[in-house]
């Protein structure tokens, strides 16, 4: 067809062949070379067969490279010849720069690792919103209350709707303030937080979103949360997880000797699974459930661990019965029960004051009554008795053994002055002792030791909180008198003040208070809680109500695992002394004192009461008569003097009589066994209605018998 095209025409004109360029050996230019410029020799280099790339980089480059090396290796000479005049007729074209394309495969594991690494911060951001739940609920609940408000905004309710808001925050801060008069917790808390909500709402509902309606939400979180977060951690103590079972039943198993009695041929593991009641058996030297503590099935068997505090000891008996300690000397500590894992407890009474509360029926006066027990079994001991209780219930059987037993606020307060006088009379001997032993190139004496400066002395208080209600009822009848009276003189200091006074000085002087309340409070402690923090023992049974745990044993006490109010029988208490653990201390019951117990010590002074000297109105009725009837004493009106009529003041009264004819209430305050003014007032009030004669020599009041009257 190339002939046929020709025919009949002279044939074209042939221009010289273009020089065809000279082939590099490769030996001759490495491969790295590069095209020569035109103009420079016309030279081609030798273009390799182009090999896989291993890098983006060396993509590109294959990419960019002339691929013609290889076509004019194989083509003919004469196809080569027609293609090169082609190609020399049409103008250089330069290599085209092809963009780079990631394949698909790697744009879906790009899309993949973005699409995880969203979930992975998505989860990771509900899991920290789960756990600060409760830390982020007050932000949560003013966000979604403004949200609301803006809707309303946006809905058009208008002016009329954010009023009415403003109406219920108004209402919602006067009823606040109704609970801070009426010391409400609840309402006063319910009124804050809904004047703080409707007045958020009532700001949304009128500006709408924008800087004022953000301000308020603002300044909304920041009293919540100033109201939220005390609340917050006091209920995190109060709820604080304490020690799993498998724990406690571990620390347990560590802690006690258990004893076990094994027959002949049983081993030791056998023993172990016998004593502790539990239905376990041995194989291959392991402890393992026996028959029938394994289901039917075998994924569904478990293994029963055996719980020693529910086996050990006799804490779940129905009764301890009381035992007597093996040593006789007061600075040992008396046993008073048993934990919940079989260990006994002991209590140091020497050189500690003790506190014994709880709700009555639950074993509080038990209690006391074994600690007097424990304490007459003692050498070196002396005790006294205050009782508001009518009839002195339950230390008037003990009254026989004790040195006095005041059963009314009067006689409390004569005691305490009393107590108070022979704080100073042991301080004044300490001071004397120390200043001999220091001369003697000696320690100081710092503390009184029973049995070598004289006896220790417990005062036994069985309802402390009686005892400070009564005394503000006296002395307000008192302070009535006063008005009238102006020689009753100023009035005394209150039983609360001194009782915490005593509470402070009078353990190094060897005199001790156990103090026993049924209604612990701020107030028992004379308005404050100084005084508690002298109780080195602390003794809770049941309580009747939750905050009561913390006049006892302190705030955060449910924290540390204090629960009084949980405990489920008579005589089980919560111990807090320097030998118990400050966290998580077992539950402990009281060896039970019976009233056989209580007559055995007892019977015989109440059969034959001795005759004893008696001192104020502390003695019973039966001694006291005894006593006067022996004496020859009575009113100048022939009557007997009564319990209540100052029998030991009065005989002081005649002698002052016998000695310079008269007795001021001086006299009787500074001879008399209380320095207490009150006393001598009440007491010259009573012997007056009986014959005594009074008469006024200058500012001082005399007191004298009828001429007629022979003491």
């Amino acid at each position: 067809m190339a002939a046929s095209s020709f025919a009949g025409r002279a044939p074209p004109a042939l221009s010289p062949p273009p020089q065809l360029p000279r082939r590099i050996d490769p030996k001759e230019a490495p491969v790295a070379q590069q095209f020569t410029p035109a103009g420079a020799d016309n030279v081609l280099p030798f273009l390799p067969r182009p090999q896989r790339a291993q890098s983006v980089e060396q993509a590109t480059t294959a990419t960019t490279m002339p691929t013609t090396t290889t076509v004019l290796e194989t083509r003919p000479a004469e196809t080569r010849l027609v293609e090169d005049l082609v190609a020399s007729s049409s103008p250089a074209v330069p290599p085209v720069q092809m963009p780079l394309r990631l394949p698909v495969q790697a744009k879906l594991a790009i899309s993949k690792r973005l699409f995880a690494a969203c979930v992975a911060v998505a989860n990771r951001a509900g899991a920290h919103m789960v756990r600060y739940r409760m830390e982020l609920a007050p932000a949560a609940v003013v966000g979604a209350v403004s949200g609301l408000g803006w809707w309303q905004y946006l809905a058009g309710v208008g002016g009329w709707g954010a009023a009415a808001y403003a109406s219920l925050a108004v209402l919602s801060g006067a009823g606040a303030f109704l609970g801070i008069e009426r010391k409400n917790d609840l309402l006063i808390r319910a009124g804050c937080s809904g004047a703080l909500t409707f007045a958020d709402v009532a700001t949304a509902v009128g500006a709408g979103p924008g800087g004022i309606s953000l301000t308020a939400t603002a300044v909304t979180t920041g009293a919540a949360y100033a109201v939220y977060v005390p609340w917050l951690i006091k209920y995190r103590k109060d709820h604080k997880q304490l020690p799993s079972k498998a724990t406690a039943t571990a620390n347990a198993t560590a802690s006690i000797d258990v004893q076990v009695q094994m027959d002949k041929g049983q081993t030791a593991l056998k023993a172990a699974a016998s004593s502790t009641g539990s239905d376990l058996s041995t194989e291959n030297g392991r402890l393992v459930p026996s028959s029938t503590s394994i289901g039917l099935e075998e994924e569904e068997a478990t293994v029963q661990q055996p719980d020693l505090r529910t086996s050990a000891g006799p804490f779940h008996n129905d009764v301890i019965p009381y035992a007597d300690d093996d040593s006789d000397d007061v600075a040992k500590p008396i046993r008073i029960g048993w934990d919940e894992y079989g260990r006994p407890v002991y209590l140091t009474l020497m050189y500690r004051h003790t506190l014994v509360a709880g709700a009555s029926d639950w074993g509080k006066s038990g209690i006391i009554n074994l600690i007097i027990k424990k304490l007459f079994r003692k050498q070196h001991v002396e005790l006294f008795g205050i009782d508001m209780k009518p009839g002195a219930v339950e230390l008037g059987p003990w009254e026989p053994k004790m040195q006095k037993l005041a059963r009314t606020p009067e006689e409390a307060r004569d005691l305490l002055q009393f107590i108070r006088a022979e704080c100073d009379r042991r301080g004044a001997r300490l001071e004397e002792l120390s200043k001999q032993s220091l001369a003697a190139g000696g320690p100081a004496v710092r503390k009184w030791i029973p049995g070598v400066h004289g006896p220790a002395w417990f005062v036994i208080t069985d309802e402390l909180a009686e005892l400070i209600r009564q005394d503000e009822v006296l002395r307000k009848q008192e302070a009535e008198l006063r008005k009238f009276d102006p020689d009753m003189g100023p009035a005394e200091q209150d039983v609360a003040t001194t009782y915490e006074s005593l509470l402070a000085i009078a353990r190094n002087n060897g005199i001790m208070f156990v103090s026993a309340t049924q209604q612990p409070s701020a107030k028992v402690f004379g308005g404050n809680t100084d005084a508690r923090g002298n109780y080195g023992n602390r003794i809770s049974t049941r309580v009747g109500e939750a905050g009561h745990s913390a006049f006892i044993f302190g705030q955060g006490c449910k924290g540390n695992g204090f629960a009084p109010e949980r405990l489920q029988r008579p005589g089980e208490f919560y111990l807090g002394c320097p030998e118990m653990p400050l966290t998580n201390p077992p539950r402990c019951r009281s060896e039970y004192v019976s009233d056989e117990d209580i007559a055995a010590d007892v019977a015989h002074l109440h059969a034959n009461a001795p005759v004893r000297e008696p001192v104020g109105r502390f003695a019973p009725q039966s001694r006291t008569a005894a006593r006067t009837e022996q004496l020859s004493i009575a009113y100048p009106d022939g009557q007997a003097l009564g319990r209540d009529d100052f029998p030991g003041l009065y005989k002081v009264f005649l002698q002052l009589c016998e000695d310079q004819g008269y007795a001021t209430k001086a006299d009787l305050v500074e001879n008399g066994p209380f320095s207490s003014p009150d006393t001598a007032r009440r007491a010259l009030e009573v012997w007056g209605q009986h014959g005594i004669l009074a008469e006024k020599v200058g500012p001082v009041r005399r007191f004298s018998l009828p001429p007629t009257h022979e003491a």
